[in-house]
């Protein structure tokens, strides 16, 4: 009989959770986006729009592009929601 003991990854001893399975806290303006986005999936038929088809979402909840772009944020591996951390 082999006896294994469970070695935490990467030297860390706290649990590790799956970021898909934590149900993060979304803002009230990240819930409105994933409710329409859900809505046009039902009346569409489709289980995963094409990113035009998110764009045009955005576009019916009023987005507009009204600033110059700028660079993307680049976010820390693993963070999501609202209190991500950003890398300088």
């Amino acid at each position: 009989m082999v006896i294994r003991k469970s070695v935490p990854v990467s030297g860390c001893s706290r649990p590790r959770r799956h970021p898909v399975t934590t149900e993060p806290e979304y803002t009230d303006e990240e819930f409105a986006f994933l409710k329409a986005i859900d809505r046009y999936k039902h009346l569409a038929g489709r289980p995963w729009p094409s990113w035009v088809e998110v764009l045009a979402v955005a576009h019916a909840l009023g987005y507009r592009k009204c600033a110059p772009a700028s660079p993307l944020p680049r976010f820390e591996r693993g963070a999501a929601g609202p209190g991500r951390k950003m890398r300088p």
